[in-house]
Formats: structure tokens, C-alpha cells, sequence
């Protein structure tokens, strides 16, 4: 009886942080993540004139928001997880051309100074749903 007793509290312990571990918020999505900002995906462009980007916001570790002058946005898809957009306030780009297109990258320096080479996917223009 007191081998069972003994290992009861560290039983419920393990159980107690197993579920905290399975009960805890995921991560929004990208359509969510927009909805919060009244935003939704409009029509895909092709590329996106350099100098008019005004500054840019992390969405997730694949998808980031460009700001082009004070009105304009643009959804922004990797084509694979960049793991220093969360953590970087100062980001880069390639581009051989005034313009960003998909055959450009972004540029992140990580973790050790190493830099992160973040390839463009897909580009959409992001339009206000009209919700107040």
C-alpha cells in the first residue's frame, strides 16, 4: 500500500502536466491571424514595386505582411518555415529588379549570426473586410 501511495503524487503530477501540455491555445492560423486585423487575401500580384515597402509584420513562421505606403498590404508565403521572422525587427531582401517577386528572398539573420535565406512563394494583396 505504501509503494502505491508513494507514486500517486508524482502519477498525478505527470497527468497534471500532460494535460496542461494538451489543453494549451495552438497557434492561430493565417485566416485568423487576418481576421484580427480585418484583413482578407485579395488577388495575387506578381511583384511588388522595392521602393514603395514601408515596413513589414510577422504573421507566422511562414507568412509575413508588407506595408506599401501608408494604404496598401500584401500577404507574403515562404515556401518553408523561416525560423528568425519572429525574432528579427530588421529583415532584407534580393531582388534583381526595382521590384520583389517570387524569385526573390528574404534574408534573416538567426540565431549565431547566421543568415537565413527565406524564399518567396506566393505574393496576394490584402484588401480591409469592412469589419468595425
Amino acid at each position: 500500500m505504501y509503494g502505491v501511495l508513494k507514486w500517486l503524487p508524482a502519477a498525478w503530477l505527470i497527468g497534471a502536466l500532460l494535460g496542461c501540455a494538451t489543453s494549451a491555445e495552438s497557434p492561430l492560423t493565417v485566416y485568423q491571424e487576418l481576421d484580427k486585423r480585418d484583413l482578407r487575401i485579395a488577388e495575387p500580384v506578381d511583384r511588388i514595386q522595392n521602393y514603395r515597402i514601408s515596413g513589414w509584420n510577422y504573421l507566422d513562421r511562414e507568412h509575413l505582411i508588407l506595408l506599401d505606403g501608408v494604404n496598401r498590404k500584401y500577404l507574403v508565403t515562404l515556401d518553408r518555415p523561416c525560423y528568425g521572422l519572429q525574432t528579427n525587427e530588421v529583415i532584407a531582401h534580393t531582388s534583381t529588379t526595382s521590384v520583389l517577386t517570387t524569385f526573390d528572398k528574404f534574408l534573416v539573420r538567426d540565431v549565431g549570426n547566421v543568415v537565413e535565406q527565406c524564399y518567396i512563394e506566393s505574393l496576394h494583396r490584402l484588401e480591409k473586410t469592412g469589419a468595425a
